[in-house]
This record gives C-alpha cells, structure tokens and sequence, in this order.
C-alpha cells in the first residue's frame, strides 16, 4: 500500500491483512467486517471511520485517532491503544468492556 491515497469510499467486506497503514487519512471510510487482522494504523487517522464488526485481531493503533469512528461489535479490550484519541462514547464503550458499571 505503500505510495497509495485513499480518498474516502467503501472497503466493506475488504481483505487487508498485515498491510501497513500507518499514518493514512482514512476518516469517513467504511471497513464494515473487512479483514484488517494485523494491520498497523500507528498515527492514522479514522475519525468517523465505519470499523463495526471488522476483525482488528493484533491491529496496531498506536497514536491513532478514533474519535467519531463507529466501533460497533468490536473487542475493545482486546486493542492496542497505546496514545490513540477516542471520544467519550467510545470512552464508556472501552470501560464497559473491561467490566467496568457506568452509571
């Protein structure tokens, strides 16, 4: 993928696996249950990106941002998420996720 632009669109349903996505402007962009096992999205930028129900098994988020990305059916402790930006909703999902009661 090196050299590529991706410029919005639907990767829905896609086949991505190990690619290097590090850094891309990915915002808005559908991934509904694409494969993106092992992908690296250090410092990507996925702001209202679709990712509900993709496979993000061993996904590298490091320094990504999320916030406003739909994140349905996905396991939130299960993610690297060293220094990646998320919202509040997505902060309550996270929380949630390890067991924690929000009230």
């Amino acid at each position: 993928m090196e050299g590529m632009t991706i410029s919005g669109g639907d990767w829905s349903l896609t086949r991505l696996v190990y690619q290097d996505l590090s850094g891309f402007q990915l915002g808005g962009i559908h991934f509904r249950e694409a494969d993106l096992y092992r992908c690296d999205f250090t410092g990507a930028d996925l702001r209202r990106a679709d990712l509900s129900y993709a496979t993000l098994d061993g996904a590298c988020l490091k320094g990504a941002d999320l916030r406003e990305a739909i994140m349905e059916g996905i396991p939130w402790k299960e993610l690297n998420l060293e220094g990646t930006r998320i919202d509040m909703a997505q902060a309550v999902a996270l929380a949630q996720s390890l067991g924690a009661r929000v009230e």
